[in-house]
C-alpha cells in the first residue's frame, strides 16, 4: 500500500528530534502545521475507508478488509508523531 509515503513525512519532519541535513531545527510553527494536516490526512483515509465499505459489492470485501487492516496499522504507526493532534 502506500503507508511508505506518510510514514516517511512522519520521520523524518515529526520526531521529536528531527533537524534539517544543515543540523539546524525544523520551524515549530510549519512542523505543528504539518501535524495537524498529517492528523487530518489520517482521519479522511478513515473516513474514506468506511465510506467504501458502505458502496462495495461482495467480490471486494476481501479488499476491504485488506485495506482495512493496512489503515489500523498506519494509525498505530503515526500515533507516535500525532499524539499530541
Amino acid at each position: 500500500m502506500v503507508n511508505e509515503g506518510p510514514m516517511k513525512i512522519c520521520e523524518i519532519f515529526l520526531a521529536k528530534d528531527a533537524v534539517k541535513p544543515s543540523g539546524q531545527k525544523y520551524d515549530a510553527q510549519k512542523i505543528a502545521y504539518l501535524r495537524e494536516k498529517m492528523g487530518q490526512f489520517v482521519k479522511m483515509c478513515g473516513f474514506a475507508i468506511k465510506l467504501n465499505k458502505s458502496l462495495i459489492s461482495a467480490e471486494h470485501i476481501p479488499f476491504q478488509q485488506m485495506v482495512e487492516t493496512k489503515y489500523k496499522e498506519l494509525v498505530d504507526k503515526t500515533k507516535i508523531y500525532l499524539e499530541d493532534f
